[in-house]
């Protein structure tokens, strides 16, 4: 099952149309949902980081926070998407100067619009390794805008209680320390 917003991915777990759910996982964007219901497993770590292309011109127009007489073109996640709100978040504490060119929930639309210069976006870095070190996206902020990120396994809590899963035991046995 695939599904952008969080809340719908977890009700594709709790209602059987998968076994796991694996995503991302931020201290600065609690869920609201109760975690008993699930068992959960660390596997990695990740980075939301503002990149942009080349093709936008000079770095000193398309780089964090912006500049008053001339905002920044934005590719934003879609409102209610798990990586829309971690931006959000980030924005309430420093907003940068953007202007919003376009918005969709998924980070692999936004990098192929960033890659042909429409603007600027938060990306997962194991993403965008590779264009990072050809050059052909750019770090567009210092670390201050950068966010961690976990990545994290979902199952349900009974699923694996009696007879654990192969898959299971392979996501514990990777698991990151805790």
């Amino acid at each position: 099952a695939c599904c952008g917003r969080p809340y719908s991915c977890f009700d594709q777990l709790s209602e059987h149309n998968c076994d796991f759910l694996m995503c991302y996982k931020s201290t600065s964007v609690p869920f609201t949902f109760d975690e008993q219901l699930f068992d959960w497993v660390e596997i990695g770590y990740d980075r939301l980081l503002p990149v942009r292309s080349p093709e936008m011109g000079p770095k000193r127009t398309s780089t964090l926070p912006g500049w008053n007489e001339s905002p920044i073109a934005y590719l934003q996640y879609s409102r209610g998407s798990f990586l829309g709100a971690v931006t959000e978040q980030l924005f309430s504490s420093r907003p940068p100067n953007l202007t919003v060119k376009h918005v969709n929930a998924f980070a692999e639309a936004l990098k192929n619009l960033c890659l042909h210069g429409a603007g600027i976006a938060w990306l997962p870095e194991a993403s965008i390794r590779r264009e990072l070190e050809d050059g052909r996206l750019q770090i567009a902020g210092g670390k201050e805008w950068w966010v961690d990120l976990k990545v994290v396994v979902y199952t349900e809590a009974r699923l694996h209680q009696k007879n654990p899963s192969a898959a299971w035991q392979f996501f514990q046995e990777i698991a990151v320390s805790q």
